[in-house]
């Protein structure tokens, strides 16, 4: 063979080599499954078969305050589920009532589920009454005494420091059990490993894969700035075993435990502490996505091994920590935000998809309003829906329908050859720390229209020379850090335009002089 010859043998197998290569990436990618695969609304549709059929059972096993709170974090609209005359938002109002009536015979795990859930009902008052119940009953052994008083701790400080209200309660009493309870002698562990916490019962110590995901997560609460070693290092030991737990289909499971709750668990906890959850892969290189998009779902439309409601309520909660949205049983307006010139007109179209995905047109029936009635005008007569911009700056659309609500930003720009319109705004600034210090003002800022951030709420603070960094999420611009105070845990900056909280990023409102 001469060289010429040699030459193109290897070329040729190298030409096969590309060609293998190129049709094994497809078959390697396809087995790797993006979030957006996980059966949010086969969650949603279990439920409310659940409901509609069985109706409330305030318990992990049913539709009760906990799952009416995942279902309001999913934006699902519930307001057509009834049970026997009962709607779902009234059956969960008159259970939380009912447990504050005899709140002593109740378990701190249902009363900080009842927590959250009248703040997914918009009742502050009830969940500021459950929460000073909590008070009153926490000690150094947490809020409930006895042998399995921990499935009763564990998730009430996990649940109370979800509810951003981790700061409320004895922080030094709550690190100070949660670090006790945490096994830290091999020895003691029938099976499991170093690092879990769970229960002790008849002298051995049984590690719990929920308990030590949801002491996890109450000690980063407990420790946003990491400055706690005992803390960050009892969180270390509590992943690491966690991570022992995972099987080759990418779930977790300890011992007999059900592997759509305890993997649902695993990615909740991860994506709280900024970890991705497709980055822990089993020996055959599954994630915990992988498995609750292709093994998780059963053919009847029920979840996991236990089938219950406990598995469709977890699986949503996994998803809502991933950012899926369920597409079913929703309200919402089209379009979604409107730029309008002023003077001019657009109509915002209200839409109710039901749960089985058919939309329905229910713009003539929604109630609807305006933010800031100087700013646009909406008719609630013949043509509801129609807005009319009437003068520049920013307000919100809004319309109800039924128990939904629904909500879309509109701008409205000057006026088209007016020569621009304005090029600079004076407004007043004031930035206050975390702990209430003032960091700048008040004082008035004029703020040109070529700002980075153009005549903006985000635009003022960029003016005022302060020192600050932002990110971007699924909204629009998140301001994270001012002088050197960041964002941490349930705790991060927020603005306010004369004292109300607007419905956008500080990007897209609108300032004006004054």
């Amino acid at each position: 063979m001469n060289t010429a010859e040699k030459v193109q043998k290897k070329l040729y197998l190298l030409f096969i080599a590309l060609i293998l290569v190129t049709m094994l990436v497809p078959m390697v990618s396809a087995g790797i499954a993006a979030a957006s695969d996980l059966p949010a609304d086969s969650a949603v549709q279990f439920l409310y078969r659940e409901y509609t059929l069985n109706g409330l059972h305030n318990a992990d096993a049913g539709v009760g305050c906990y799952a009416f709170y995942i279902l309001r974090q999913a934006g699902v609209d519930v307001s057509t589920w009834v049970y026997n005359g009962v709607c779902l938002k009234d059956a969960v109002w008159d259970t939380v009532y009912g447990d504050l009536q005899d709140s002593a015979g109740v378990s701190a795990k249902t009363l900080a589920q009842d927590l959250v859930a009248a703040q997914a009902l918009g009742r502050n008052d009830l969940a500021d009454r459950l929460l000073q119940v909590l008070k009153d009953r926490q000690t150094a052994d947490g809020f409930d005494p006895g042998e399995w008083s921990i499935f009763a701790n564990m998730p009430a400080f996990d649940l109370v420091s979800r509810a951003g209200l981790s700061s409320v309660v004895d922080t030094a009493y709550a690190k100070s059990y949660i670090l006790g309870t945490q096994n830290t002698s091999v020895e003691s562990v029938i099976y499991g490993t170093y690092g879990s916490w769970g229960c002790v019962w008849g002298g051995s110590f049984y590690p719990d894969f929920m308990t030590t995901a949801q002491a996890v997560r109450a000690l980063y609460f407990l420790d946003p700035d990491k400055g706690d070693s005992s803390v960050q290092t009892a969180i270390y030991n509590g992943l690491e075993w966690m991570k022992g737990q995972q099987r080759a289909d990418g779930s977790f499971a300890s011992g007999w435990d059900d592997p759509v709750v305890d993997t649902a668990e695993a990615i909740v906890t991860l994506k709280l502490l900024g970890i991705d959850p497709v980055a822990w892969r089993s020996s055959e290189g599954k994630s915990p996505v992988d498995y609750l998009a292709t093994g998780a779902l059963n053919p009847d439309g029920s979840f996991g091994t236990s089938k219950n409601a406990m598995d469709a309520t977890w699986m949503l909660s996994a998803c809502n920590a991933l950012g899926v949205e369920p597409t079913v049983l929703r309200f919402y307006l089209d379009p979604a935000g409107a730029t309008l010139n002023t003077g001019d007109k657009t109509r915002f179209k209200a839409v109710w998809r039901d749960i089985y995905g058919q939309e329905m047109d229910v713009t003539g029936w929604a109630e609807w309003s305006v933010e800031d009635n100087g700013i646009a005008s909406v008719d609630n007569d013949e043509n509801k829906g129609l807005v009319t911009a009437l003068s520049a700056g920013q307000t919100v659309v809004r319309a109800v329908y039924g128990e939904g609500a629904a909500s879309a930003v509109l701008t409205v720009k000057p006026p088209a050859g007016n020569g621009g319109g304005q090029t600079a705004v004076n407004a007043g600034l004031a930035v206050v720390g975390k702990d209430g210090e003032l960091l700048y003002g008040p004082a008035y800022i004029s703020v040109a229209e070529n700002n980075r951030w153009g005549l903006t709420a985000l635009g003022i603070l960029d003016a005022s020379g302060l020192s600050y960094h932002t990110s971007n999420w699924d909204w629009g611009v998140m301001v994270d850090a001012i002088c050197g105070q960041a964002n941490s845990g349930m705790a991060g900056w927020m603005y306010a335009v004369n004292g109300e909280m607007p419905m956008c990023g500080p990007e897209k409102y609108l300032i004006k002089t004054g």
